[in-house]
């Protein structure tokens, strides 16, 4: 555990994702335009986190784009780190896909659909 802001103590998850090479592809262009946005190198939680706090509107062509992307599912394996309180977004966000994608979405999804956003759309 360690402490936050206010001194509490918070709780981490750790996710063990699974993401075919198209997936893997999508987060590398996801943290190389956000690494060149921001002028330093960030990370997969980076990304998720950016689009979990800007909370960007989710057009249609989007949900169209991430459907086409679908299965996710491969054998690389990723290891995302993250709090409570992004874990429970992450969670929110996961939900939000399954009912306008049609499909039912995990946590692996959750994060491509992130990685989506920032490596087709300007940040």
């Amino acid at each position: 555990m360690q402490e936050d802001e206010s001194g509490r103590k918070t709780k981490f998850s750790v996710h063990r994702l699974y993401v075919s090479d198209d997936a893997m592809e999508l987060m590398i262009r996801a943290i190389a335009n956000l690494s060149r946005a921001n002028r330093r190198f960030e990370t997969l939680r980076d990304v998720v986190l950016h689009v979990l706090n800007t909370a960007p509107d989710i057009a249609d062509e989007t949900i169209e784009r991430f459907r086409d992307l679908l299965p996710l599912d491969g054998q690389t394996r990723i290891f995302l780190r993250v709090n409570q309180d992004e874990a429970a977004a992450l969670e929110a966000l996961k939900d939000e896909l399954t009912a306008r994608s049609l499909h039912t979405c995990n946590v692996r999804d959750a994060v491509c659909f992130c990685c989506l956003q920032i490596a087709e759309e300007q940040v």
